[in-house]
């Protein structure tokens, strides 16, 4: 069946229709076709490349109907050789009857060539189309993990913080007495500045039994009208640079360490204690040695505190 140039045309449109709406000022198949084939007059032309320089989608099926050409150009001369040379009278007559004209035919190529551009557009927009996608979900993963990986970031400074402030209330819990000649708390000191009546003093000798946390060892009362208490915790051996002061109570937990400087000859070590740091039950006091880094037991005195 003979396809007049309006069907082809109309064949072309159906085959070549864009994946997206096509602008209102986007060229159409037609003007493509006349700008390759160069049938078109000087003020078509100029409003053709006026479009071009702002449309890319245009530009491109331009350039992919310029590059095909040739082929069609080829066919037709091959085409057009053969039927030259095969003519006769009769067939001659035939071929007017029964086969387009070669300028027809030439056209009928064109649009075939233009549909097998616009096959190839559509689908290499499409893989692009699909490209995209893939790429977008990568970035929507990794922005994923990476809002997560600052969440865990912030998540471990809070901890730090919060570390680093217990131990800082720790250590200043812990922390020795700045002037410890006697190894005397803060608030003993205070209270000291009050005259006190009846204020016990307790000579403590070493206990023959380390670890002796549970034993009662030296029972002392403190009455009402004293608000602290004075040890003197006696010891022997060689000297030492520096003596550490342990307090632990009835379950081991220590409440108080302190430091003092070298004693000379003499071998004890006043402490007093106040009612705020000590209340009534069972203590251990544990006197240490510091020599080149190290620290070595000397004594431990196990006592038991009664308020009146």
């Amino acid at each position: 069946m003979k396809l007049s140039e309006g069907q082809l045309k109309q064949i072309l449109q159906q085959q070549s229709a864009r994946s997206t709406a096509r602008a209102v000022d986007c060229l159409t198949e037609d003007q493509f076709a006349r700008a390759a084939s160069g049938a078109m007059n000087k003020d078509e032309r100029a409003k053709v490349a006026r479009h071009l320089i702002t449309c890319s989608d245009c530009t491109e099926e331009y350039r992919i109907i310029r590059s095909l050409k040739p082929w069609a150009s080829d066919a037709d001369q091959v085409l057009g050789a053969q039927v030259k040379s095969s003519q006769t009278p009769f067939w001659s007559n035939v071929q007017e009857y029964f086969w387009p004209s070669r300028t027809a035919f030439a056209l009928g190529a064109m649009l075939f060539v233009l549909l097998l551009g616009g096959i190839w557009v559509i689908w290499n927009r499409q893989k692009q189309s699909d490209e995209l996608a893939r790429l977008n979900q990568q970035l929507t993963e990794s922005e994923q993990a990476l809002s997560s990986v600052q969440e865990s970031l912030r998540e471990s400074e809070r901890r730090l913080t919060d570390l680093e402030e217990s131990t800082r209330r720790q250590s200043n819990d812990r922390a020795p007495l700045p002037n410890a000649t006697e190894a005397n708390s803060e608030r003993g000191t205070r209270d000291q500045n009050q005259p006190q009546l009846e204020v016990p003093i307790v000579d403590l000798d070493p206990s023959p039994v380390r670890g002796g946390s549970g034993s009662s060892g030296t029972v002392i009362t403190v009455p009402e009208t004293a608000s602290s208490f004075t040890l003197i915790l006696h010891f022997s051996g060689e000297s030492a640079p520096r003596y550490e002061v342990e307090i632990l109570d009835r379950r081991g937990r220590e409440i108080w360490q302190g430091r003092v400087r070298e004693r000379g000859e003499s071998r004890s070590i006043n402490l007093t204690l106040s009612r705020g740091l000590v209340t009534s039950g069972k203590y251990l006091i544990r006197l240490y040695a510091l020599r080149g880094g190290g620290r070595d037991s000397i004594a431990e005195y196990p006592f038991e505190v009664r308020y009146r």
